[in-house]
């Protein structure tokens, strides 16, 4: 028998690079559940082996987990973990079957680095059920998957997965009763099909938290009559060739839930280049019905068939709906559209923006400035009866706490600029509308008049001599309420900015420094730099539990300081 150069060339790739079958990890890192027991002879019960496998991965964190071509069936979820390097790949015709239709088949608390790759999932509650608690640059990917009959959703990530991309790509979506839930900052959604399941007063695809995008999906409508949706939106959805099917009349596109934000921020629906029918759903017979009007609404070059673009609940009330909401902060954009109704929008909701009252709107929770001096004055006071720190010093990354006043120079109020009037990131609100600060002794007393956001501090233009003072050194006291921070640093010349902390869980109170040297890229010199403090206002104490901060609560800052060598 002849064989050609590229089959040879498979051939010898494939024997130099088997699949594992023994021991745990093979010379390319992988882990196959094979060598663990698992049969995937849609026969046996692998649950165990398959659980076995993925706790070899906690002892390799490098290593790929594979299953080999075959139907692995399962009685009870598999907690897949997570961290670093997690890598799950089916290779060929590789189903898992969930047995119990009450259980989930992937499950995880630390979707940090993940990649999900090649594998059918049938049955089941929850499919691939992922959480991640707001650990900062996480990744997840899921791509080139099947989800097939999930009584619950294919994919989602749940509440507080905040700081995670989440993608899903060249994925088949078939019978599942919701398709993806996200809670992330960011989930990209794309190039896949969906044929949803017969679900009642639901969205197919629900978006929990910041941006989602979703872009060249097929989607095929089963209409039960029920209030159904292809998408949910609670933060900023952008949709780009999204085939909203019309299949037994098709259901409606997206619901927004994401009330209009009188500032920086705001929610925001797009529709660019979509085909939509929505005649099935009589309650919402159009391409965006909104429970709240976001602050962009933009449906452009889309095809509707035998709908408006647009419908506004008849539960709101529009006549001072939008009314705080700053210039600039609205933008509703219906051009080249297709369509018997593709030019009509709701007159109410237009002459409502016209007409709006642009004064700033109320802080929820926010102290008067009255409460504002009596919270601070009793910061001040419980700070200032507190003991003394031990004399010991501190040892931060194998360098020793300067506790001599001539080998560091401390930035106190009297020598620094502590400000709260400028304006929060990425927002048109002050500092001062969310902090307060004020002296404590030698500390700095920070006092949070709202709950929420993400203000900051401003230690204006300080003077560091790298030469003499080169480490930049930074410590809390335990106020006894939420301490979470993040520091970032600016040197003034350059304009560069650096994240120097970020610390959402314990620990809060200890010392830490940075060479500004290395950190800034400078030789030596005298420098001016501004330091922005974030009081984040939580504390993650576990996976799923976040201790939020209420108004009078407070942080202590220790010191911030330049250090000698």
């Amino acid at each position: 028998m002849k064989f050609t150069p590229l089959i040879t060339c498979l051939i010898l790739l494939a024997a130099l690079c088997p699949l594992p079958v023994q021991g745990a990890v093979d010379a390319l890192g992988r882990i196959n559940v094979k060598a663990y027991g698992a049969k995937g002879d849609n026969a046996t019960d692998d649950t165990k082996a398959i659980q076995d496998a993925f706790a070899a991965v906690r002892e390799n964190p490098y290593a790929e987990i594979v299953f080999p071509a075959g139907v692995y069936r399962i009685s009870d979820v598999i907690n897949i973990g997570g961290g670093a390097n997690t890598r799950i790949t089916g290779v060929g015709d590789c189903t898992i079957t969930q047995m119990n239709p009450e259980k989930d088949i992937f499950y995880s608390d630390f979707a940090w680095r993940m990649t999900i790759s090649g594998l059918t999932f049938r049955n089941g509650m929850h499919q691939v059920n992922l959480g991640n608690p707001n650990t900062d640059q996480g990744l997840v990917i899921v791509e080139k998957c099947k989800f097939i009959d999930a009584a619950g959703v294919a994919v989602q990530m749940r509440k507080n997965s905040n700081s995670t991309h989440l993608v899903v790509k060249d994925c088949n979506f078939s019978l599942c009763d919701q398709t993806l839930i996200s809670h992330t900052d960011q989930s990209i959604f794309r190039d896949s099909w969906i044929t949803t399941g017969w679900m009642k007063n639901k969205a197919a695809i629900e978006n929990r938290g910041g941006r989602m995008v979703c872009e060249n999906i097929l989607g095929v409508p089963l209409v039960t009559g029920a209030d159904q949706r292809w998408i949910d939106n609670y933060g900023l959805l952008t949709c780009r060739s999204f085939r909203f099917g019309g299949e037994f009349g098709g259901f409606t596109p997206v619901v927004n839930w994401a009330k209009r934000s009188p500032t920086a921020g705001g929610a925001a629906v797009v529709l660019e280049d979509c085909w939509v029918s929505a005649l099935a759903n009589k309650k919402r017979m159009c391409a965006v019905y909104c429970e709240e009007v976001p602050n962009t609404l933009v449906i452009r070059h889309c095809q509707l068939s035998g709908v408006p673009p647009v419908m506004v609940a008849p539960t709101l009330d529009l006549k001072r709906y939008f009314d705080h909401v700053r210039p600039g902060m609205l933008h509703f954009d219906f051009t080249g559209n297709s369509g018997e109704f593709a030019g009509q929008l709701p007159a109410a909701m237009l002459k409502a923006a016209k007409q709006r009252n642009t004064k700033p709107e109320p802080i929820e929770g926010q102290l008067t400035a009255k409460a504002t001096k009596v919270a601070l004055a009793k910061a001040v006071a419980a700070v200032k009866a507190m003991p003394a720190d031990a004399a010991t010093p501190a040892v931060y990354e194998g360098r020793t706490q300067k506790t001599d006043p001539a080998d560091y120079v401390e930035f106190t109020n009297e020598i620094a600029v502590w400000d709260v009037e400028d304006y929060m990131d990425g927002m048109s609100v002050r500092n001062s509308a969310y902090l307060a600060v004020a002296p404590a002794g030698d500390d700095m007393v920070i006092v949070r008049r709202a709950p929420g956001m993400w203000p900051h501090v401003l230690v204006r233009e300080v003077e560091i001599d790298l030469d003499a003072t080169p480490f930049f050194s930074w410590k809390q006291k335990d106020s006894g309420k939420p301490s979470a921070y993040a520091i970032k640093m600016i040197h003034n010349e350059s304009q560069k900015m650096m994240l120097l902390a970020e610390q959402h869980w314990m620990p809060f109170y200890d010392y830490r420094c940075v060479d500004l040297r290395k950190t800034f890229g400078l030789t030596g010199g005298k420098h001016t730099f501004s330091i922005r403090f974030y009081a984040l206002g939580i504390n993650i104490t576990s996976a799923t539990e976040v201790v939020r901060a209420d108004a009078g609560d407070y942080q202590i800052i220790d010191f911030f300081r330049a250090e000698a060598e």
